[in-house]
C-alpha cells in the first residue's frame, strides 16, 4: 500500500518509509539464508537414492 502511495505523488518521507518497509522482510530472508546450517542442508541434499 506505502509503495503506489508514495511513487505517484513522490513524497520522499513517504518513499523511505516504504522502501524500508520492503527492505525489512528481504533483509530477513538474506539473513535466514546466510545463517542456516549447512550441515542440515547438505543431509537432507545426501540422502536420496542416486
Amino acid at each position: 500500500m506505502a509503495f503506489p502511495l508514495s511513487r505517484i505523488p513522490r513524497i520522499a518521507l513517504i518513499a523511505h518509509v516504504a522502501d524500508t518497509l520492503l527492505f525489512i522482510p528481504i533483509a530477513y530472508l538474506g539473513w535466514q539464508l546466510l545463517t542456516r546450517n549447512q550441515g542440515a542442508n547438505q543431509t537432507i541434499l545426501d540422502s536420496g537414492s542416486y
